[in-house]
């Protein structure tokens, strides 16, 4: 008589998953997240440009700043799966100099953007933009972080 597993990390430890494959299930996830993420971020950002007088690039550090956060931890447990305690010196610092240069690139974008007097949606345009190109560097950067 054989047991049955009584939670899902039972079940998905006891069948081996080749690298490729979890490689690439870790890039699905990591796309997910930032599926979730990037709207709703671009949507505080709008509100934030029509709602507030905060200038466009200070905005645009405040909701980047605020999304790292639920983003850390989505990234986290179900991309990588982690579930152990936090470590600051090997993942939370990467993970905000990561996040840090990620808005210091789309704040360049939407600072350059605002000198032409672009409109809002042009401004969350190139904030995505600017995002979209660092994310694959910044995936593979995270994968090491995490993979350690």
């Amino acid at each position: 008589m054989t047991t049955s597993p009584t939670s899902r990390r039972e079940i998905d430890s006891s069948i081996p998953v080749p690298p490729t494959i979890a490689g690439a299930l870790r890039v699905r996830r990591h796309a997910a997240v930032t599926l979730v993420a990037t709207p709703v971020s671009n949507a505080f950002y709008f509100a934030l440009l029509t709602a507030s007088s905060l200038s466009p690039t200070i905005s645009n550090v405040l909701t980047a700043s605020l999304i790292g956060v639920p983003t850390y931890f989505a990234n986290r447990r179900w991309v990588w799966g982690k579930r152990s305690t936090h470590s600051w010196s090997t993942e939370v610092f990467p993970y905000w100099v990561l996040t840090v240069a990620k808005v210091a690139i789309s704040s360049a974008a939407v600072w350059a953007l605002d000198q032409t007097g672009a409109a809002n949606g042009t401004l969350v345009a190139g904030s995505f933009l600017a995002n979209g190109v660092v994310w694959v560097a910044r995936y593979r950067l995270l994968n090491l972080v995490f993979r350690r």
